[in-house]
């Protein structure tokens, strides 16, 4: 083989053997799949991507704000080439290796069910563990999530219909009606990031009273695809992506008021 061949076939052969890579996925390019798991903290944060539009409108008028009780801050999930986090181990501290405020993100996406339109947004942590620094129960990797449903959201002022907020895969909290629960003079939904189960719990969300923090929007219409791809392909372990293509609509399901 010439230098050149060698290099190639070196670079082609670690591609290959790498672990934990995304599945091909039809429709994106093998460069738009291009992506790696690299260390939760070599992740930046994105500026926030989302259009002028009504319906991103909306989407920014009902952002909730996140309160952490307990746990790990938000971190961004993947970059905008496709790499992923490869998340933090349950060890130490439940915050741990993960309270870093300027990696703060949240994920969004929107869609229909039941002639509602339900503007789901969701967090990734690095990490779910209970138990304090024991970490008697945890895993790498959490995801959870929020719906905001409304009536419209392509109109100048949609009308609430209610919220419901994830915990273990399931939609617990459901509440009808107009948002009670809400960031002063706006309509921010408050939630909490806490541990539901003393000592033997992990982590999940809910409606709180205590004011928290607003992370960029990164909408799923306007991810490259190489983004989309990943949240799509990738193995988060015990933790689901709520957001992707094999989960989304069957949330907007279980969250249904």
């Amino acid at each position: 083989m010439r230098v050149s061949e060698t290099f190639f076939f070196l670079t082609a052969l670690c591609a290959s053997t790498t672990l934990a890579t995304p599945v091909a996925e039809p429709g994106y390019s093998k460069l738009e799949r291009r992506g790696a798991e690299v260390h939760h903290d070599s992740i930046n944060a994105l500026a926030q991507n989302l259009d002028n539009s009504a319906t991103a409108k909306t989407v920014k008028t009902f952002q909730p704000s996140l309160y952490i009780d307990s746990g790990c801050q938000p971190y961004p999930a993947i970059d905008d080439k496709g790499n992923w986090s490869g998340g933090e181990n349950p060890s130490g501290s439940p915050s741990g290796g993960c309270r870093d405020l300027t990696k703060a993100q949240v994920y969004e996406r929107g869609g229909w069910h039941n002639g509602a339109y339900g503007i789901m947004y969701a967090w990734y942590m690095p990490k779910d563990q209970g138990g304090g620094s024991l970490g008697l129960t945890g895993h790498r990797h959490d995801w959870e999530c929020i719906v905001v449903w409304v009536n419209n959201p392509a109109v100048a002022n949609p009308t609430v219909l209610g919220i419901s907020t994830s915990a273990h895969g399931k939609f617990p909290e459901k509440e009808s009606g107009a948002l009670k629960d809400v960031m002063p003079g706006t309509k921010h939904p408050k939630i909490k990031y806490y541990q539901d189960t003393a000592v033997v719990g992990t982590h999940s969300v809910h409606t709180t009273g205590n004011e928290g923090k607003y992370q960029p929007i990164i909408g799923w219409d306007f991810m490259n695809s190489a983004m989309r791809s990943t949240l799509n392909t990738v193995d988060w372990g015990e933790a689901n992506c709520p957001i992707n293509d094999a989960n989304f609509n069957n949330n907007l399901g279980k969250a249904a008021l």
